[in-house]
């Protein structure tokens, strides 16, 4: 009887043990169902407020930043190969300038070919052709970086805006108003560059002077590093051919290497009708 008491107590204490320790865990988590798959059994409880498919439940934190930056090198590389192929086109387009200005029947056909440096505010100015009897035609081309719209005046630097103006006076109109004597460039080429006050004072007088024209004054905005082309033609039919009459001009901006001045490329073509022959057409 004794065996027996001792045996009792014995089992009734450790009852009383294992009803604390489940007392003392009051929040443990239920025991899953046995009726229940293993699989469901298995899934991880989503806490609240946290993705099962954040970067944090896959253990890499930074997973977000690095799809970030490898989209960026595929933006880099996309423009990396649009300013290739454009540069490519470019020296194409200057290659065959020289046969674009065979002279035809019917037209006359003037041309300027520059490659210069222009700090900011400078106006390149080229032609000075002939175009009609007693006058001559300059063109002025102004280059201006500008901002694309929601940017911060800092930023946008890779955005240039060239306007083309195209001008016909007589001879003694541009000496008079102070054109500077434009020097040789590209061989047979002449070209001059005009500050911004020169640029301004000439144009004024230029425009209100008694027999000058502006003929054209075509703009576009254009990213560093991409050819560009404006023209104003008029296409009419003269010696049995189509022919585009008026200016085209092509353009080629850079950044030079002191940050701030303009690598222009130019490539001017001006035809007009020969009013001597006879047209071959409407």
């Amino acid at each position: 009887m004794k065996k027996l008491s001792l045996a009792a107590v014995a089992v009734l204490s450790f009852a009383l043990a294992t009803v604390l320790l489940v007392r003392s865990l009051p929040h443990a988590p239920p025991q899953p169902d046995a009726t229940a798959s293993p699989r469901a059994a298995q899934t991880p409880a989503v806490q609240p407020g946290l993705s099962a498919q954040s970067p944090a439940s896959r253990g890499d934190p930074d997973a977000f930043q690095k799809l970030v930056q490898r989209h960026e090198e595929q933006v880099r590389a996309r423009g990396a190969k649009g300013v290739f192929n454009s540069r490519a086109q470019w020296d194409k387009h200057v290659a065959e300038f020289d046969d674009s200005l065979t002279p035809e029947p019917g037209v006359k056909k003037f041309g300027a070919k520059v490659q210069t440096t222009l700090a900011p505010g400078e106006t390149l100015v080229t032609g000075g052709w002939s175009t009609h009897p007693g006058t001559r035609t300059f063109v002025f081309v102004t280059p201006q970086m500008t901002t694309p719209a929601g940017y911060p005046t800092n930023e946008g630097a890779d955005q240039v805006t060239i306007t083309s103006r195209f001008i016909a006076a007589p001879d003694p109109a541009f000496a008079s108003h102070g054109m500077p004597v434009l020097e040789p460039q590209n061989e047979s080429l002449l070209a001059g560059k005009l500050s911004d006050e020169q640029t301004r004072l000439l144009l004024t007088a230029l425009e209100t002077n008694v027999g000058s024209e502006v003929l054209s004054a075509p703009r576009v905005t254009s990213l560093l590093g991409m050819q560009s082309q404006v023209s104003v033609s008029d296409q009419r039919i003269i010696a049995g051919k189509n022919q585009n009459l008026g200016p085209m001009v092509d353009l080629f901006p850079a950044r030079s290497q002191d940050g701030v001045s303009i690598d222009l490329g130019v490539l001017v073509r001006y035809t007009i009708a020969d009013e001597a022959a006879p047209a071959g057409g409407p």
